[in-house]
Formats: C-alpha cells, sequence, structure tokens
C-alpha cells in the first residue's frame, strides 16, 4: 500500500478511508496473505447474510402481518390484507372498499 494519498480527489477519498479501516480494524500489522483471508471470509459471511435475508425475510414479514391482524382486529385471517383493506377504507369513509 502506498503510504501517499493519490492526487486525484476522488483517489485520496478513497485512500484515506482504506486507511482509516486497515488502522482501525488492525488489518495494516497483517501480511496480504492474511488480509486475503480475513476479508474474503469477512465477505463470504457478509454474502450468507444477505441471502439469508434475502430467502427468509419474506416470510418473516407475512407471519409478522398475521400476527399484527389478528392483535388489532381480534381474529384469525386467512388473508390478512382485506382486514388492512377494511380499516383504511373506513379511515377514508370509502363505501366501495368495505364491501370487501
Amino acid at each position: 500500500m502506498p503510504y501517499r494519498p493519490p492526487k486525484s480527489a476522488f483517489g485520496a477519498l478513497l485512500w484515506r478511508r482504506r486507511v482509516w479501516l486497515e488502522t482501525t480494524t488492525g488489518l495494516s500489522l497483517l501480511e496480504p496473505w492474511e488480509k486475503v483471508l480475513i476479508l474474503a471470509i469477512f465477505y463470504f459471511l457478509l454474502l450468507l447474510l444477505i441471502t439469508g435475508v434475502y430467502k427468509l425475510l419474506p416470510g418473516q414479514l407475512e407471519a409478522v402481518q398475521y400476527r399484527m391482524v389478528y392483535y388489532f382486529f381480534g381474529q384469525e385471517a386467512d388473508k390478512p390484507g382485506v382486514y388492512v383493506q377494511r380499516f383504511v377504507a373506513s379511515l377514508l369513509g370509502n363505501s366501495s372498499a368495505r364491501e370487501l
């Protein structure tokens, strides 16, 4: 890693961020192959986290929606969206949406 920042403003910004990251985490004390190994493990774990959020979050949000409908309206629903639509329609005074 060069010790002088690049001449361009954007390059200098990236260089400062890199130096800050390496000194804060202690990566500047490691050899290059150790840096690569640690960053590869970090990116692999980050990929697992993002994949888990992508795969599992929609199902969890659906479960939360069912629970919220039960807590707010006092009844279980096959389709929680119907109760939410009725609630919004009652707030807005829309009579056509009440007939759902």
